[in-house]
């Protein structure tokens, strides 16, 4: 029987949470290979032979696995068992009832019912190295939860009689961190929708602020950055933030000034002609004032007079397909009931649709909503 003591003293023997465990969680948003070493430093604090990360959604029958993690020499077809939920009791809802606080699950508390699903679910872990469970869950919301189940060995691998202190210590640290993760994921997803609209015109662009953190290098101006003497090498530090700009691009930048303008850079022989715009997204109001100002550049490319295209303005703000044949029909000139007529629509259909576009983007009038499209990077690329 695995030693855990079931009515801990609040912490007198665990103390203050490794730091370097924390440094690692909360900056697993930046760098998500973080996380696996914080689950590397719990492991090594319980005596855990393995541990299992995972992001539940709730629902009625079950918690249902969207995503999963584990430590670093946990074999990578152990996450193959997320793909089973329907297989595993651990899961069930009827065992896992929904707690605000920290809650705890361990085999003893499984309904005799259900014990002989669980012994064979628990011969799948077997063959993983995987004995003793002991189980936290924490919510981050109604429907989404964080699971970290602890695992000791086979054969007289005990975990530590402080984990399930240590569970309740770190389990509010991992849901403040999870909740930063996700958005940091999020984000660098909007980046890359926002990189493939831009990639879709193959216009040559680059945004970064003026001290030369990059926020984006497409395709395109990877190769013009080359001409540049920049390698392909810093090209993909300069994406990753390994670094910032220097030297050619970097002058670039931080000579960007006012709303638009132009720097006359010589390469090669050859004199270009950069332009640059400040990025005002006036939607995103969790801009933090005093964030330095990014700036879009502009290198010459094949084509510069392209229609704002609804499928890149989809890419770029959270909208439907509906929604985006709208917004970039305004930005074209059309009016609200000429776009309805084109398309058979009720002016009262049009009008839900440029309602809920004003809601999306922040803008208060049409006018409002048109200036922010044409603010937007979709836009710029068509000057």
């Amino acid at each position: 029987m695995c030693r855990i003591r079931e009515t801990p003293d609040c912490f007198a023997n665990v103390g203050v949470m490794d730091t370097a465990i924390l440094a690692n969680l909360y900056g697993a948003g930046q760098d998500p290979g973080r996380l696996e070493k914080a689950l590397d430093g719990i492991g090594r604090m319980t005596n855990a032979t393995c541990i299992t990360l995972h992001w539940f959604d709730r629902k009625a029958d079950r918690l249902h696995t969207r995503r999963m993690d584990t430590i670093s020499t946990a074999p990578r077809e152990l996450l193959e068992l997320a793909k089973l939920d329907a297989l595993n009791p651990r899961t069930l809802a009827a065992v896992n009832p929904f707690n605000e606080n920290v809650s705890y699950l361990v085999d003893s508390t499984i309904p005799a019912g259900l014990q002989s699903e669980l012994s064979s679910w628990q011969d799948r872990l077997t063959a993983f190295g995987m004995g003793y469970f002991l189980g936290a869950r924490i919510p981050m919301s109604a429907n989404k939860e964080l699971g970290l189940a602890l695992f000791g060995g086979l054969k007289n691998s005990f975990l530590s009689d402080s984990s399930k202190d240590i569970l309740r210590e770190f389990m509010p640290h991992l849901r403040e961190a999870a909740i930063n993760f996700e958005a940091a994921m999020a984000e660098k997803r909007q980046v890359q929708n926002m990189s493939c609209a831009l990639d879709q015109f193959q216009q040559p662009m680059v945004i970064g602020n003026t001290k030369g953190m990059i926020t984006l290098i497409n395709d395109s101006a990877a190769e013009s950055l080359r001409k540049l003497g920049i390698s392909s090498q810093e090209v993909e530090d300069l994406r990753q933030g390994k670094c910032k700009a220097t030297g050619t691009l970097g002058k670039l930048l931080s000579s960007c000034n006012g709303l638009e303008g132009a720097h006359r850079i010589r390469t090669g022989g050859t004199s270009m002609s950069v332009r640059y715009k400040m990025m005002r997204d006036e939607s995103a109001r969790a801009q933090i004032e005093s964030d330095l100002p990014s700036y879009l550049l502009l290198f010459p490319g094949q084509d510069t007079t392209m229609e704002i295209k609804a499928e890149a303005l989809r890419a770029y703000f959270p909208i439907t397909p509906r929604e985006s044949e709208l917004l970039a029909c305004l930005c074209q000139g059309e009016e609200l009931a000429q776009y309805a007529a084109e398309r058979q629509l009720s002016i009262h259909t049009a009008r839900s649709q440029l309602k809920q576009l004003m809601m999306k983007t922040g803008a208060r009038r049409q006018a409002d909503l048109v200036r922010i499209a044409l603010a937007s990077p979709p836009a710029f690329i068509r000057n």
